[in-house]
């Protein structure tokens, strides 16, 4: 960008070069896009090149020097307010990112919580058959108990041992329905 020399050329300047960045970033596609990017970025150069180049005609004259400075600002503000919309567009995709991490995280662990107990589960599949089947079995020892004297101290004997056998079955069988 050539020299902007004077108040009057620094605010047609700078007319145009909003006029011209309006456009670019209007045709550029949307937010985030390649395109767009890249037409900030020109925006911001040449707003820079705007700033660095414009100057007053008469350095001595104070009036001069800040209505150039005022120019100058404007141009300033703008290139600063481009970086923040950018950098917002680049905070609003992380944010997304990081949202999109964090139900992916969720998901995992409920699939992994999912797993250890199917995993659980699976493998005291044989144990819960075994004690299913010992269930029909110990309710035919206790058919058989029912047929056994008490006056005779040998079946006596056979029924307190089926006492005890009962006892152990349904302690067994209390672990494993609290394990799965």
């Amino acid at each position: 960008m050539s020299e902007i020399v004077g108040p009057a050329a620094a605010k047609a300047a700078l007319q145009q070069l909003i006029a011209q960045i309006r456009t670019s970033l209007a045709n550029a596609g949307p937010a985030g896009s390649s395109t767009y990017e890249a037409a900030v970025t020109k925006a911001q150069s040449d707003l820079e090149a705007f700033t660095n180049n414009a100057h007053a005609a008469h350095p001595e004259d104070e009036g001069e020097v800040a209505a150039v400075g005022s120019i100058k600002k404007v141009a300033f503000d703008l290139l600063v307010d481009l970086s923040l919309d950018e950098l917002e567009g680049n905070n609003t995709l992380l944010q997304e990112g990081a949202n999109k991490l964090a139900g992916l995280a969720t998901a995992l662990d409920q699939q992994t919580a999912a797993n250890v107990h199917s995993a659980a589960s699976i493998g005291l599949k044989p144990v819960k058959d075994t004690i299913d089947s010992m269930t029909s079995l110990v309710e035919s020892v206790k058919n058989l108990k029912a047929n056994l004297s008490a006056a005779d101290p040998d079946e006596a004997k056979v029924a307190a041992e089926i006492d005890k056998l009962v006892a152990q079955f349904q302690a067994l069988r209390a672990a494993a329905s609290q394990i799965g």
